[in-house]
């Protein structure tokens, strides 16, 4: 299977450390269906052949097309599960044992509607199902209510609604603490913002949210992660078509009164394209200049037991100004940010290409209601492609044209 013919690789490590991953496969752009895949290794995981994979489920190359969300997780017991949609609406898929050899897969229909977009799971200790989405303007937040197998009327076993109004390019992550309680980091309209609830989640009142007031397109693609102490960090990509001129990957981290309006934070840009145009440049081809461009994309963020952050991000290389714009280089990086001190940002020069400046409204978040449960309808069993079998891609460390 080729890299360009899959999508929204997610992966999840069970309870033993064992990885998981989840995927969409689409076999050409002409193609009559999409696949789900699921995939599993015990051990020796460098190795492809160690791995085992299960076409779970056939969906309509459109509408069942990935969004940015974290739209598969694993629970306490290492069952996975996702959201996935199909010309008939929103599903919820998870696997009681056997996953990677078309073993004990079952779906169930969330709502009939298509418009749910950029899903993000998330569990409690229980094992009970924690979901945020985007329809519309808003941003849902629901908690599944249900028996802990997900076996009685699992469709109409939430509680939830529409609790944020939502503007321009609206990005999210959602996550638990040690004690259960829901936590998200919200990007829309150019501004990125915390928001937390303590008791009753499933009620708009209960939540509150600050905004850590960063620079206009401070927090694309963001990512959350909760450390041992219950603080959250934060990984965003910086997009310098606004104002800031900056092309990079931005942290940032809680330091103190983290869930209250008091909260003090501290933010560093990680890396930015004017840093690797001095580590790693690439030689400009002939008539043309050469520039790391966009810087950060797509981060992941993991912090460790000492409190220390991991985040791994995309960079993408560019030639042009004095020939046509194209890229021809990507590549994975990795950067590692220690638990102490970190200081802010030094004064970072444009890169090459010029910014076209867009003005940004300044952004608060609003609850708005509280919603209803999803629509209860039938119960749709994943169909297991005829091929079972696939190709599993390992690392891509990056290309080059």
């Amino acid at each position: 299977m080729g890299a360009s013919d899959c999508d929204g690789v997610r992966l999840a490590l069970d309870p033993q450390g064992r990885p998981r991953l989840m995927w969409y496969y689409l076999s050409s752009p002409l193609a009559a269906q999409g696949t789900w895949h699921y995939a599993e290794c015990n051990a020796n995981c460098t190795n492809a052949g160690s791995w085992a994979d299960y076409a779970v489920v056939d969906v309509d190359p459109y509408r069942g097309f990935p969004g940015k969300g974290r739209y598969f997780a694993l629970d306490p017991q290492g069952r996975p599960h996702f959201i996935y949609r199909d010309l008939t609406g929103t599903y919820y898929a998870l696997c009681d044992g056997n996953c990677a050899s078309g073993g004990q897969w079952r779906a169930f229909r969330l709502n009939e509607s298509l418009h749910l977009y950029d899903a993000s799971l998330a569990f409690s200790s229980s094992g009970m199902a924690r979901l945020a989405y985007r329809t519309g303007n808003y941003l849902a937040y629901y908690e599944y209510v249900g028996d802990a197998n997900y076996a009685v009327d699992p469709a109409n076993s939430w509680s939830g609604g529409l609790f944020f109004t939502l503007g321009s390019e609206p990005m999210y992550s959602l996550r638990l603490d040690a004690q259960n309680r829901p936590r998200l980091a919200i990007y829309t309209n150019g501004r990125l913002s915390y928001a937390w609830c303590q008791s009753g989640c499933g009620t708009v009142g209960n939540w509150s949210t600050y905004s850590l007031g960063l620079p206009s397109e401070y927090g694309k693609d963001v990512d959350l992660a909760i450390d041992a102490q219950g603080r959250p960090h934060l990984a965003y990509n910086v997009d310098g078509a606004g104002s800031s001129s900056v092309y990079g990957l931005g942290y940032a981290r809680c330091t103190g009164n983290c869930e209250t309006t008091n909260s003090t934070w501290e933010t560093i840009i990680v890396d930015d394209a004017d840093h690797l145009d001095t580590v790693a440049p690439i030689p400009a081809k002939p008539g043309c200049q050469s520039s790391w461009l966009h810087v950060g994309l797509s981060p992941s963020l993991g912090i460790d037991a000492a409190g220390n952050a991991r985040i791994a991000y995309n960079t993408q290389h560019y030639q042009g100004i004095t020939c046509g714009l194209h890229m021809d280089v990507t590549l994975v990086r990795l950067a590692a940010i220690d638990g102490g001190g970190i200081t802010p940002p030094p004064t970072r020069k444009p890169p090459i290409v010029p910014p076209t400046v867009v003005p940004k409204p300044t952004f608060q978040l609003t609850p708005v209601l509280t919603g209803t449960p999803p629509t209860p309808t039938r119960t749709q069993t994943p169909r297991p492609s005829p091929s079972g079998k696939t190709h599993i891609p390992m690392v891509l460390a990056g290309w080059r044209k």
